[in-house]
């Protein structure tokens, strides 16, 4: 089957990523997720994800397994927390910032 990324990523209960844009995707379709670094080097966050507790860090395999164990029982709104990098979450224009953009544009080309 073919299915768009952001479908498949709204049927998941939890994604778990290392540093990557995925991640953001997953809160602001409200799925829980998990920032594991699976190499043997340092965590880096990269995109502030965890510095700005959009993600939660596992920092060990038995971590990322008790979160896996309890992920629905913190009962978190993850899109909130994605809405310093989407400005769109939650708002008339959220789906359809294309349009939005354009709209602003062609005003302000009509006003001057």
């Amino acid at each position: 089957t073919t299915e768009s990324s952001l479908t498949y990523l709204s049927n998941l209960d939890m994604v778990i990523g290392n540093n990557s844009s995925i991640l953001l995707e997953a809160a602001a379709l409200n799925v829980f997720p998990v920032q594991y670094n699976f190499s043997n080097g340092e965590q880096t966050d990269s995109y502030g994800y965890i510095k700005n507790n959009v993600v939660t860090e596992a920092l060990s395999i038995e971590q990322l397994d008790d979160l896996i164990e309890n992920k629905n029982t913190g009962e978190l709104y993850y899109r909130n927390k994605a809405k310093l990098y989407d400005a769109s979450i939650n708002t008339d224009h959220e789906y359809s910032v294309q349009d939005k953009v354009i709209e602003v544009i062609d005003k302000f080309i009509s006003s001057n």
